[in-house]
């Protein structure tokens, strides 16, 4: 039994996986809508949005109810899962193991630390989550095996590439970079996600990092899969500006990691990572990012096999289930 939000198709690849290593896999999206007011009213007012919650997980618990047997309940960063189906699942499968992943940091998802006490395993990909309790176990995310398949160029079309959703300052600090880069003629190339327009317009109300931007800086449709790995085999670099309240590495930096492109990165904990060479990986201030051109020029250095393995989707499932 697999729950999670949708995230940008991550979850049905780990479904796919689950399925090609031999297993019979039931996939719940944890939340009743994906939509910008949901998510909202979800993280800020959920007793409000508990009717809702309700009235999605009652055709599900019936479905649930009817498997024979379940070996495993994987929740992934689960926000609206209720603890009373937790309960009645644990009830009717004596021998189920209950395992918790957050790819969010346990300071941003307050609620979700009432999971804990019935999990079997608890990971997460922020290595200051062990705060919340000892047996939390430290797991980086993974890069899905498509990104192992792009190859290493001689020419690149862009020197620097972004892409990822618009929250923060991150697109104050690509401009920086943007700057920068053109200064030496060299081109980038970035594509930032909103979820809808509704979101901009509250951005540019509340967040003073989107004070000058335009609603057609944004892009309204996630990028598909095959785009973004298509920008990256295109791309010398690509800029990675992690969320300020996060110290554990996002989900791009591991898939550069896999495609072997050069990362640069606002976070500093990267250099704490077994995959870090400061000749492929550049760590800069977000207020005052340098690019040094010496950097760009110098070739991406290959990393040991098994360090790419460890840091793979099926490394990850490795040890999510310690199938080795």
């Amino acid at each position: 039994m697999f729950i999670s939000p949708s995230f940008f198709g991550y979850e049905c690849a780990v479904v796919k996986r689950l399925k090609e290593l031999g297993s019979i896999v039931y996939f719940y999206d944890d939340r009743p809508s994906n939509g910008f007011w949901g998510k909202g009213l979800l993280r800020a007012h959920k007793k409000l949005y508990a009717y809702k919650i309700k009235k999605y997980y009652e055709p599900i618990e019936k479905q649930i109810n009817e498997i024979p047997q379940i070996d495993y309940l994987f929740l992934l960063s689960p926000e609206a899962f209720p603890i009373s189906l937790l309960r009645s699942i644990i009830n009717r499968n004596s021998n189920v193991k209950v395992i918790l992943y957050m790819w969010d940091s346990l300071k941003n998802k307050v609620g979700t630390q009432k999971y804990l006490s019935y999990c079997h395993s608890v990971f997460t990909f922020d290595p200051k989550d062990k705060q919340y309790a000892e047996r939390i176990q430290f797991l980086p995310l993974f890069y899905l095996n498509e990104y192992a398949r792009i190859m290493p160029k001689q020419t690149y079309d862009y020197e620097i590439s972004f892409i990822g959703t618009a929250h923060s300052d991150r697109i104050v600090m690509f401009n920086k970079v943007r700057n920068q880069v053109e200064n030496y003629g060299g081109k980038t190339y970035a594509y930032f996600y909103l979820q809808s327009k509704k979101l901009f317009i509250y951005r540019k109300l509340t967040n003073p990092y989107f004070k000058k931007t335009n609603i057609s800086d944004f892009r309204y449709e996630p990028l598909s899969s095959k785009m973004t790995m298509d920008v990256i085999e295109r791309s010398k670099a690509i800029l990675d500006v992690q969320h300020p309240n996060q110290t554990g590495l996002t989900m791009r930096t591991l898939e550069i990691l896999g495609s072997q492109r050069k990362l640069i990165t606002t976070n500093a904990e990267v250099r704490n990572y077994d995959f870090y060479n400061p000749q492929n990986i550049l760590v800069v201030d977000r207020d005052n990012p340098v690019i040094p051109q010496s950097f760009m020029q110098t070739p991406f250095v290959p990393i040991d096999e098994c360090i790419y393995k460890k840091y793979s989707l099926d490394g990850w499932l490795n040890t999510i289930f310690s199938l080795s």
